[in-house]
């Protein structure tokens, strides 16, 4: 309730009112209307009824129609921005799909190329650097399984047309031997190149195991040099050792053996008739808390050009690929061909098996040396 002063002929009476608004509009749609009680003395004598439009119902249906055009259209950007969203973040994985299910053994050079700094872009890098590694795999099974054929048909070539040449034609004693003792020499090749060949594939199987036992690394290298004595005395070269210290290895005897005679070999049939020397020489050193030994093989030969150095330990590389095949009446094959290219990477799997290292070096006119690092014996395993 409200006073309201009035003033009439000087005198001064109250009136009273109550003020309720109807904003139902159930009797008057579309309009706000004000009821108003008049109450002078306490009792209502009239009522005061005051209406405006409302724009109320017109703004709450222009909102409703908002809403049936808005809905609808957000529900379609929004779809279509979900979906952009989603085709934009699938797109490296689709591809990745799609290029996995072209590549095959013969279409390695296929990358995907994925230029995002995402968890997706790192995927898809490993990805890339699994398929070089891929191809570089199968690259070189190719070349290993194309130079092992070649390897293998030279001999069998000359088997074949030297046994035709002993059935077809009437042969003197002389010649029928020396066509048995070629046949026996390019047999004693290709069996070599066999067992060369079976020793590499069980290493890359992991089936090749490495013995450990205590030994006299003073003794390896002897027996080594005593098996090349026929070949170096064949080819005027002398081999010599020089005062060796007293060093003890845990390793395989026959696969050091095997190693030092590699290397030995390598240096007195890749000489091309100018070696005369081999020098032999080890040492004890201390690297990283550990005693090794070191051992060198020196030639004083032509030498090897820088750009052979980094594939000597490739298997069936030769620096010089022509060959020299001779008959001679042992049938030692070492004495007549240069290696079928096997020989130093035998070496570096029996070093790598010790846990050693093995390096070259070389210039032209100025000889070759192999630098073989093999780690000793604990000390606590006590003398031999």
């Amino acid at each position: 309730s409200q006073q309201m002063n009035s003033t009439s002929g000087g005198s001064v009476s109250h009136l009273n009112y109550d003020v309720t608004t109807d904003a139902s509009q159930h009797w008057l749609p579309g309009w706000e209307v004000a009821v108003v009680g008049l109450k002078p003395q306490g009792q209502r004598v009239a009522l005061l009824v005051v209406a405006t439009p409302s724009t109320l119902q017109a703004q709450l249906t222009n909102v409703a129609f908002g809403f049936t055009l808005a809905i609808p259209l957000v529900l379609l950007l929004s779809a279509g921005g979900g979906y952009w969203l989603a085709s934009h973040a699938m797109w490296p994985i689709q591809k990745i799909t799609h290029t996995a299910q072209d590549i095959n053994a013969t279409d390695l050079h296929r990358r995907l190329h994925i230029q995002r700094h995402d968890e997706l872009g790192a995927l898809g890098a490993t990805i890339d650097q699994m398929l070089d590694r891929l191809e570089d795999a199968f690259q070189r099974q190719r070349q290993f399984t194309a130079d092992a054929s070649h390897e293998l048909r030279t001999p069998l070539t000359v088997i074949d047309l030297q046994s035709s040449r002993a059935l077809e034609q009437s042969l003197s004693l002389d010649d029928c031997r020396r066509a048995l003792a070629i046949i026996r020499q390019e047999n004693a090749s290709m069996t070599r190149l066999v067992n060369d060949l079976l020793m590499l594939a069980r290493a890359d199987d992991g089936q090749r195991s490495i013995a450990r036992e205590r030994l006299d690394l003073g003794e390896v290298l002897l027996d080594a040099v005593e098996r090349l004595a026929l070949l170096a005395q064949a080819q005027s070269i002398t081999i010599t050792i020089a005062p060796l210290p007293e060093m003890c290895l845990q390793g395989d005897r026959d696969a050091l053996i095997r190693l030092f005679t590699n290397i030995i070999e390598n240096a007195c049939v890749h000489g091309d008739g100018i070696v005369r020397q081999v020098r032999i020489d080890a040492s004890l050193a201390s690297m990283a808390g550990q005693t090794s030994a070191i051992i060198r093989v020196t030639d004083d030969g032509p030498g090897i050009a820088a750009k052979h150095l980094p594939h000597l330990f490739d298997r069936f590389y030769r620096v010089d690929q022509a060959r020299t095949r001779n008959w001679n009446p042992t049938g030692d094959a070492r004495l007549t061909e240069k290696g079928h290219g096997l020989g130093l990477a035998i070496a570096r799997w029996i070093v790598q098996e010790h846990q050693g290292t093995i390096q070259v070096q070389s210039h032209p006119g100025s000889g070759t040396s192999i630098t073989i690092i093999l780690p000793t014996a604990p000390p606590s395993l006590g003398r031999l």
